[in-house]
């Protein structure tokens, strides 16, 4: 899966000329190994080293990689400056917060010190907004008193198995915030959290509010303070109803008189999505309940929300906003962007459901708050970043120049022209550059040709990425479908006779087969014409119940381009094919399942690197094609990519799910860390391109494409050199 002579005179300035390399590229040795840790239900499973809570990139390391310009990816909060027009921050899932300087013309990251756990809700402190606090999920609270420059854990005392759905400041005393926090599973259970030293230290807030499961009350989304009487605090939970505090926290009582109930029952009421207080109505209680807009008045929660559209989907968490100036106009962001001009009666969608991703909320500008920003998911066409509206949400412009938080799970280079890349998503989009990366644009294939004729860039999944190195211009991608491009990647065709694509392969001389392995007992695929026809060779594959194996992977080895090696993903193991595909035998590794990285060493035909296993990951090694393996490094979870340099095979990198990207200076025998610099070490792809000096190209599940620069030839060798 793509998803990869000095004289004894000059002796002491070689030395110091290795040294001072050996610090700029070789990065931290002798990785451990490590252990599966799952921090919460809803959280994503993290790998780390005995000992270790998920510790963020160190400051001090030298980075070794640097990210490409793509753009766009699952943004999940977002929070404008109070004062400067010009600064917004943006939070995503697994690439930490961006930040705009120049009102989102372009963006830059600002996470140093944050870890790689998905922002959840962003915070600005009114009075002093160098300030900011960052609820994540699974990870408690982050804290930046530099506008985003560096960030410090603030979240001591919180249950990190929950995750921060919205945090509240007390507008007299800004070391005073409450958490909102939710957990297992369907968000049932959570808690209330408050904090009176600005967050170094939280305590539990939610006596009075009944338990639901164990120690845990029901999961809590929203969060309202009175700005007039902030000891007045208000909670709205799953599906538990509203609470509210007269005392700061110390105590709760329901406010559920009218509350919708839930799919008609009467024990359990409807989400309480969002609240807010409406400052044109003297702070009135509102909130979205069931995704309809409701407020609170005499005693007893109505129904406002009359239209034929609700104020948004009521999935979880929304967010409820006033217009500054106009009491009748009102936002709704979560599922969608909604707003109403009449009050909360008739809302109208402007973002999402089919216009974008799901809008997880939206920042005004400071003096002009018909100028909006709105943070955005990935949904079908719409990549997911930061839009922006200056007319109230009637029309918007895309600004997320900067913003890197894809999820690239495959990635190829052009063998004859370096500065033609693609990189395939997670999230379905083929990226494409001509000019070694510095603009981005995406390939697509069309549909209903004539008159009608749609262009969709929503491959589905893209787990392998694949250039013909005789026909450059050809190029191949695996995702739900098999799709070709015979124009450099711009425009793709479904291949209809291959099916459930997961990888691809080809001779790096070129000129030879084309081979794809697929799922759902399809098989291995082997085209002899350039992908014009194509047959199953299947001869030999294991079985997995009543069907073929998966294929995960294939590697052609680069001396003899007739021998083949395959990946299986359920105890098949690894299989070898000496005759072009026609015949596949086993060759052991059948303990193993998720054999999804192979790479045949470029000089010698008979040392092999495969990457295997389930949590307990290895990368194993022969040496004589095949007949016996040992294992060279184990415990790094999913092994997704190897690759040799091809100038010296003693140089090997593999794309890792815990350890990042790990790199071997002795042909796969040992391995050592080569991520700094990758924000989020879920690596899923490797490439290098075909520069004089290459570049290793790196893909993270959520954190965009990184490249660093191979050291030259002279580098290499100079340790046998001095011997």
């Amino acid at each position: 899966m793509s998803h990869h002579t000095g004289k004894s005179s000059n002796r002491k300035l070689v030395l110091a000329i290795m040294l001072g390399i050996a610090v700029l590229v070789l990065g931290s040795q002798g990785a451990a190994a490590e252990t599966w840790s799952a921090p919460g239900s809803f959280g994503p499973l993290r790998w780390l080293r005995p000992g270790q809570e998920a510790a963020a990139p160190s400051a001090s390391a030298a980075k070794l990689w640097t990210s490409y310009p793509l753009y766009g990816g699952e943004m999940t909060a977002i929070a404008a400056h109070p004062t400067n027009a010009q600064i917004v921050y943006v939070g995503t899932r697994d690439a930490g917060v961006f930040k705009t300087t120049d009102g989102g013309q372009t963006w830059q990251p600002a996470r140093e010190g944050l870890t790689f756990y998905p922002i959840r809700c962003l915070l600005i402190n009114p009075r002093h907004p160098e300030t900011l606090y960052a609820g994540t999920d699974n990870d408690g609270v982050w804290k930046s008193t530099n506008g985003g420059q560096s960030w410090a854990n603030a979240g001591n005392g919180l249950n990190l198995t929950l995750i921060v759905f919205s945090l509240a400041m007390d507008p007299q005393d800004s070391r005073t915030l409450y958490a909102a926090m939710a957990g297992g599973v369907g968000l049932d259970v959570g808690h209330i959290y408050k904090t009176q030293d600005a967050g170094a230290n939280w305590a539990l807030a939610d006596t009075g509010i009944p338990l639901h499961a164990g120690s845990y009350i029901n999961g809590v989304f929203s969060l309202a303070l009175d700005p007039a009487n902030p000891r007045t605090v208000y909670a709205g939970t799953n599906y538990r109803g509203v609470f509210r505090s007269l005392d700061g926290g110390a105590t709760w009582a329901a406010l559920s008189q009218g509350l919708p109930f839930r799919y008609g029952t009467t024990d359990n009421y409807a989400a309480v999505n969002a609240l807010a207080l409406d400052p044109h109505h003297g702070n009135r209680l509102c909130g979205i309940i069931g995704g309809k807009y409701h407020i609170y008045a005499s005693g007893q929660w109505q129904l406002i929300n009359q239209g034929n559209l609700d104020a948004n989907s009521g999935l979880f968490t929304d967010y409820l906003y006033f217009h500054p100036t106009n009491p009748n106009i009102l936002y709704s962001a979560g599922d969608c962007f909604t707003i109403s001009t009449d009050g909360g009666v008739n809302w109208t969608r402007k973002l999402g459901w089919r216009r974008s991703g799901r809008v997880p909320g939206i920042a005004f500008h400071p003096t002009t708050p018909d100028t909006i920003y709105a943070a955005t998911d990935v949904l079908g066409d719409y990549v997911g970043g930061v839009y922006r509206s200056v007319d109230r949400g009637e029309t918007w412009t895309e600004t997320w120049q900067g913003i890197t938080a894809t999820s690239i799970e495959s990635v190829a280079s052009d063998p004859r022209n370096p500065a033609r890349l693609y990189a395939g998503s997670g999230d379905g989009f083929l990226y494409r550059t001509q000019d070694g990366g510095a603009t981005w644009g995406r390939g697509y294939y069309t549909r209903n040709p004539g008159p009608y004729e749609e262009k969709i860039y929503d491959f589905g999944a893209i787990s392998d990425v694949a250039v013909d190195p005789a026909a450059p211009q050809k190029v191949y991608i695996a995702a739900g479908d098999f799709y070709s491009s015979t124009n450099y990647g711009e425009v793709f065709q479904r291949v209809a006779a291959v099916e459930w694509p997961n990888c691809i392969a080809m001779a790096p001389q070129g000129s030879g087969p084309i081979y794809v392995g697929a799922s759902f007992g399809r098989g291995i695929y082997v085209s002899q014409d350039g992908g014009r026809t194509w047959e199953q060779k299947n001869q030999g594959l294991p079985t997995f119940g009543s069907s073929l194996n998966p294929i995960l992977s294939l590697a052609i080895d680069p001396s003899a381009p007739s021998t083949v090696w395959a990946g299986t993903q359920y105890g098949g193991g690894i299989l070898k094919s000496t005759d072009g595909g026609e015949h596949w035998q086993g060759k052991g590794l059948t303990a193993e399942n998720f054999v999804e990285a192979i790479a045949v060493d470029p000089r010698d035909s008979d040392v092999v690197l495969v990457g295997a296993g389930f949590s307990d990951g290895s990368i194993f090694k022969s040496t004589d094609g095949g007949e016996s393996w040992q294992e060279k490094v184990a415990g790094i979870a999913f092994v997704k990519k190897i690759v040799y340099d091809p100038r010296n095979p003693n140089w090997a990198y593999a794309a890792t799910e815990g350890f990042g990207v790990l790199r071997s200076l002795d042909g796969g025998e040992s391995w050592h860390d080569y991520s700094a610099g990758i924000f989020y070490p879920l690596t899923y792809s490797l490439a290098i391109t075909a520069d004089a000096t290459p570049k290793l190209l790196a893909g993270s599940y959520g954190a965009g494409l990184y490249w660093t620069r191979l050291p030259s030839l002279a580098v290499v060798h100079l340790p046998a050199l001095l011997k």
